[in-house]
Order: C-alpha cells, then structure tokens, then sequence
C-alpha cells in the first residue's frame, strides 16, 4: 500500500512507513501511542512532530523538558488540556532531570486498556485520555534516558539526510520564495550544510536575501561561489570553534580541558556540540585525548588549496 502520510518530511523512509501504520490505525481507534524521536541535532524531530500532529488534526505543544523542574509545574502544563485534543511534544526530553517529575511521567505514561491514566499532586489531580492527548518525545541523547520511560514508548531512529535529500529541502524553501537553482549547484550547496535540515533552511534563508538584493531569482553556480565566498562557507559547514578546533589539533594532540581552554568553551559544549560533527566526517579521533586524523589535514590542506585559488580567481577577474 502506497504511504500517503508525512508527504512533508523529506527523506526517514522507513521511519514514515512504521508511523503510517498507526496513522491509519488512529483513523479507527483515534488512539496513537507515545512515541520518542531519536536523532542528532537538526535531523528533522521537531518538523515530524508537527507533521504527525498535522495528520492528527490536533493543536501542537511544545513542551521546554528542561524548564519542567518539578512535578507541580508538569501537571499545571499538563491539566490545562484536559479533556481537550492536543499533542503535547517534549523537546530534548532527556533535559527532564527530576526524578520525582521522571516518576510522574512513568505513571502518566503507563499503557492501559482504558487508554486513560490519572495523576495527583497535594493541589490538583489531571485526567489523561490518551484519545484525545498525544505525547511525543525527541532526545539526541538516549542513552540519557530511563529505560523504564523509554519502555513507554514506541521508538522511532531518525537517520541522517542524505546530500540529495539536503539538496531537496533547499530547494523546496528556494521555491516557495519563487526562487531556483541548478541542479548540481543544488548539490554543491547541500554539501556545506554540516548535514542537516536546520541548515539547510539557514542557507536557503541567506540565498534569498543574497539573491533580493541581487534582485535576481536563479541560483547559478557563480552566484553560489560569490555567496560562499562572502559569508566565508565551507564544506560540511565547519563553524568558526570546530575550525579552530581542527586548526589547534593538527599541530598536535589535546585533552579536552586544554582544546576547551583554547577555545574558550565549556568541556561539555566541546563534547556535546563541537566534536560530534568532527566525528561524524573523520576528521578528529578521540583516544583519551583528542587528535587530528590524515582526513582532517586534507580537509584542512583541500580548503587552503580552494581559498588561494579563488583568490588568485577573484584577482585576475579585476
């Protein structure tokens, strides 16, 4: 049977075709159960969940995990909706970190016949009906969460986007701005998009700016290379700390304390937000301490390469 659900989410083909399952069950039972979003920053969580809710026909919620810091709170967000239709979706909800508020949640979430659950504080008591509320979750760290909470919940693994996938999601957003690009300038633009759809969006954004000003509305491969240039792009995105990061370990090997000292970050900000992308690419390696790797000095040695050329380029162009 052909999948007619989640039209608008590029790519998680596998993903799309499980949930559709019970997308068509819900037309029946108009029950779905909990469900947890797993995937890296920028893989598309938070867009499936409100294509999901979008199917449901349901208001959306987003719910902050990390501000839900005790029971009382989660229950006065929660008992607002009783009664009434609405997906609840908890963002990094490996951020809830009370156990109490994990605890409540676990009795919240806790399969029924009835599908209905209830919980109580000293104030307050909320009904839950799980055919009129939906609860999903999202986490980049699963291995964060409680296995009995986890337990609660079907659980769906989002994969990375593929360059084409990229390349088509910059180019849905060019067009609803009634704008166009080549097909391998497409490509190319999908390559500096650190892999994922959040800056995919990003650079499609900039483009159309870039390109009002150019009061033009066909992204050529020249154009694209002026743009890169300008707003210092390179490829897979490297930010201005994973750059520094690279530049510092290819003179020799760091802890993470030293390589967090040298770019003024946080240890955790290092480990949680800067070396997953070098990871992910092969250009660092972390034994105990943190090194660069022979396809981190090419990228490095490909990129020195590309800027004197498009230098001596933008030169013989004057």
């Amino acid at each position: 049977m052909q999948n007619t659900y989640l039209q608008n989410v590029i790519g998680q083909d596998a993903v799309k075709k499980e949930m559709s399952l019970w997308l068509s069950a819900y037309k029946e039972t108009k029950y779905l159960p909990h469900m947890l979003l797993e995937a890296e920053k920028g893989n598309g969580k938070s867009h499936l969940a409100r294509e999901i809710a979008i199917e449901l026909g349901k208001p959306f919620l987003t719910v902050s995990s990390a501000d839900i810091k005790n029971v009382d709170l989660l229950i006065s967000v929660l008992g607002d909706y009783q009664g009434q239709e609405v997906t609840f979706f908890f963002d990094e909800c490996h951020g809830i970190k009370n156990s109490r508020v994990i605890d409540a949640l676990l009795v919240i979430l806790e399969p029924t016949m009835s599908r209905k659950t209830s919980f109580s504080t000293a104030d307050m008591t909320a009904n839950f009906d799980f055919t009129k509320q939906t609860f999903l979750f999202a986490t980049t760290e699963t291995q964060e969460l409680f296995e009995p909470f986890k337990d609660r919940m079907e659980r769906f693994q989002l994969k990375s986007y593929t360059v084409e996938e990229l390349g088509l999601i910059v180019q849905i957003n060019l067009k609803a701005r009634g704008l166009a690009a080549e097909e391998s300038t497409l490509l190319d633009i999908a390559k500096h998009t650190r892999g994922n759809a959040r800056a995919a969006y990003k650079i499609a954004e900039k483009l159309v700016a870039y390109m009002t000003v150019k009061k033009g509305n066909f992204v050529t491969g020249e154009i694209w290379r002026g743009i890169k240039n300008q707003l210092g792009l390179n490829l897979l995105g490297l930010n201005h700390h994973e750059m520094t990061a690279l530049n510092a370990l290819s003179e020799k090997e760091l802890s993470l304390g030293h390589l967090a000292s040298i770019l003024g970050l946080p240890a955790q900000a290092v480990r949680q937000d800067l070396e997953p992308h070098l990871l992910r690419h092969n250009l660092i390696e972390i034994d105990g301490k943190r090194f660069i790797t022979q396809q981190g000095r090419e990228y490095i040695r490909n990129l020195l390469t590309t800027i004197k050329t498009e230098s001596i380029v933008n030169h013989l162009k004057k």
